[in-house]
C-alpha cells in the first residue's frame, strides 16, 4: 500500500512542469538609496507644508506687529516644495510581471518573452506619490506610452487606460479634465542606471522599455497578437489595409 502511494506521487511529480520562475517575477527594482530618498523627500514636504500652515501662519496672524502680506507668503511659501513633488509625478519602486507558463520554464523562454511582450500582459507596479507610502496598483503592458524628454516634468512612463469615471471627467472638463487626470497616470521609472539592475533577471525590463510605444504613436494589433508601434510619419494612409482581409472588408462594410 505504501509502496503504491510512493509510486503515485513519483509520477504526479514526474507530469508536473517543472518551473524556474515564479509566475509573479519582478522586473524592476529601484535603487534603495532612490527609494528612501524619494520617500523622506515626501515626508518632508507634508512637515513643511503642516508647520508653515498650521503653525507659523495663524502665529503671525495674531501678531499685531507683522505685516498682513506674512500670513499669505508663509503659507505659499511652505506649500511650494509640497507641490512641487506632486508635480514630479508618482516615482515608481518595483515592477512585477504576470508571466505566462510558456516564459517560467528557462532564462531564454523568459527572455524570448521580454523580447516580444504580449500586449495584455499584466504588470503590478509600487510607486510613491506625494505620501511617504508605498502603493500598489496592476496594469496592462499594452496601455503604457513613453513620454519624452521635458524640463517642465520628470515622468517619463505614462497609463493611458481609463475607467468610466475618469472618461467622464475627461468629458465634462476638457483640458482641466485632462490636467488632473495626467497626475495619477504619469509615473517616473529609472531607465538610465540600467548597470544597476536589480531584478530576479536583469535584462528584461530594458527589453521590455524598448517594446512601450511613444506617446501619441499608433499601435496596430496584427493577427497573432503582435503589438508594433507605428510612428506617425508611417501612419497607414486612408484606405490602406493594415490588419487580414477578412477584417479589411469588414470595415468597408
Amino acid at each position: 500500500m505504501a509502496s503504491s502511494s510512493i509510486q503515485t506521487m513519483g509520477e504526479h511529480q514526474a507530469i508536473a512542469p517543472a518551473y524556474k520562475y515564479p509566475e509573479l517575477l519582478n522586473v524592476y527594482l529601484a535603487p534603495t538609496a532612490q527609494t528612501i530618498t524619494v520617500g523622506i523627500t515626501r515626508l518632508a514636504t507634508i512637515v513643511i507644508f503642516g508647520l508653515g500652515t498650521f503653525i507659523y501662519a495663524p502665529a503671525i496672524f495674531l501678531d499685531d506687529e507683522a505685516p498682513n502680506w506674512l500670513v499669505p507668503a508663509a503659507i505659499v511659501g511652505s506649500a511650494v516644495p509640497f507641490l512641487t513633488a506632486v508635480a514630479f509625478g508618482p516615482t515608481i519602486t518595483s515592477i512585477r510581471a504576470f508571466l505566462p507558463n510558456s516564459a517560467r520554464r528557462s532564462k531564454e523562454s523568459l527572455l524570448a518573452f521580454a523580447n516580444n511582450t504580449p500586449p495584455n500582459t499584466r504588470l503590478r507596479l509600487q510607486f510613491i506619490r506625494w505620501a511617504p507610502w508605498l502603493t500598489t496598483r496592476d496594469m496592462l503592458f499594452s496601455d503604457f506610452r513613453r513620454l519624452p524628454k521635458s524640463r517642465l516634468r520628470l515622468s517619463n512612463l505614462e497609463n493611458t487606460a481609463t475607467n468610466e469615471m475618469q472618461a467622464e471627467v475627461l468629458k465634462k472638463y476638457g483640458w482641466l479634465g485632462r490636467a488632473i487626470h495626467k497626475y495619477p497616470n504619469r509615473y517616473w521609472v529609472n531607465v538610465t542606471d540600467t548597470k544597476k539592475d536589480r531584478s530576479h533577471v536583469p535584462g528584461v525590463w530594458e527589453r521590455m522599455w524598448k517594446q512601450i510605444p511613444m506617446a501619441g504613436d499608433e499601435v496596430v494589433i496584427a493577427a497573432k497578437g503582435e503589438r508594433k508601434p507605428v510612428g506617425l510619419q508611417n501612419r497607414p494612409q486612408l484606405g490602406q489595409q493594415v490588419g487580414p482581409p477578412r477584417f479589411a472588408k469588414a470595415v468597408r462594410r
